[in-house]
């Protein structure tokens, strides 16, 4: 069996799947900009966790912390991803 594919066609179809996987990350992107930014304190009261955990957690990568000015902070819906999966609420 032979198929024949125009270098025209892999190209484009190539370009629509790079389109694709852009725009979702951009709006991955935008949704996260939105998203609400909490304190240290705020994250290990709604996780119920050490002060140590968390810190592993963010060494890990289980857990990123974000960096805002000097202070560390926790996306509000990656703490809800992971109280979802840790069987929380």
């Amino acid at each position: 069996m032979t198929i024949n594919v125009k270098l025209s066609d892999i190209l484009e179809a190539f370009r629509t799947i790079a389109d694709e996987i852009y725009m979702t990350r951009m709006q991955e992107i935008e949704e996260q900009k939105k998203d609400v930014l909490i304190t240290r304190e705020e994250a290990l009261k709604q996780l119920g966790v050490s002060e140590t955990t968390l810190w592993r957690w963010g060494k890990e990568g289980y857990l990123c912390p974000v960096m805002h000015g000097a202070r560390v902070k926790y996306y509000q819906s990656d703490i809800d991803k992971l109280n979802q999966r840790r069987g929380g609420y």
